[in-house]
């Protein structure tokens, strides 16, 4: 796990990932003194974590190349009937 990835501050990170496992009811991570590892939930949950995001990420990709397209001069005359 990465902590202070995404943009958010390191020393947040923990407190959100707490504050969703009461939300959960289930322990995402395995916490010692020296490290902290994905529990089988956690994998679980950051697996699927990933796809969404992957999936909204190539969700937005299409709709920059819709929007592309739109703004290409030849869409314009297309749609202006030339």
């Amino acid at each position: 796990m990465v902590w202070g990835a995404g943009g958010v501050s390191g020393w947040l990170v923990p407190r959100h990932v707490a504050e969703l496992e009461r939300d959960l009811g289930v322990r995402l991570v395995n916490r010692t003194a020296r490290t902290v590892s994905l529990t089988e939930a956690g994998t679980h949950y950051a697996e699927c974590a990933a796809r969404i995001i992957d999936e909204i990420d190539r969700e937005e990709t299409l709709l920059r190349g819709l929007r592309d397209k739109i703004d290409s001069p030849t869409a314009e005359l297309r749609g202006a009937g030339l």
